[in-house]
């Protein structure tokens, strides 16, 4: 799996659905995700809290950039690019734990988001989750 192709990828997808975006609006969607995942049955959860450390981390210093506060922008965007890669990691030794690969999960995820169309069917994107009502 090529990252850099998907990262540029997902942003055309993004920019296409959304329109242009805040990177605060991102972190945002990404806390939702880690609340989604923390309602989950957790057999493993050391490394989803060493994540979820790593989460508030990049928060805190993106908040702390945009207040220009506590330090330096350069200082900052140092601080969250450590900590975007500590998620990473983190998930990737989650996973091992259970035995899954991060790889698959990533593609197999990005071939049910990328079908998604928010423009024509903004409440559910044309995508049907388990659970949801009927139209």
């Amino acid at each position: 799996m090529d990252l850099n192709k998907l990262q540029t990828d997902v942003h055309e997808w993004a920019n296409d659905q959304f329109g242009p975006r805040q990177p605060s609006e991102r972190l945002i969607g990404a806390a939702e995700e880690f609340g989604e995942l923390f309602q989950w049955k957790l057999e493993e959860i050391v490394p989803l809290l060493h994540a979820a450390r790593s989460f508030g981390k990049t928060c805190h210093h993106h908040l702390k950039e945009d207040q220009g506060i506590k330090g330096s922008p350069e200082f900052h965007r140092a601080k969250i690019k450590d900590s975007l890669g500590d998620i990473f990691i983190f998930l990737i030794d989650y996973c091992e734990l259970r035995g899954w690969s991060y790889e698959d999960i990533i593609r197999e995820t990005w071939e049910e988001v990328s079908q998604r169309d928010y423009k024509n069917d903004p409440k559910f994107g044309l995508a049907r989750y388990e659970g949801q009502d009927e139209r």
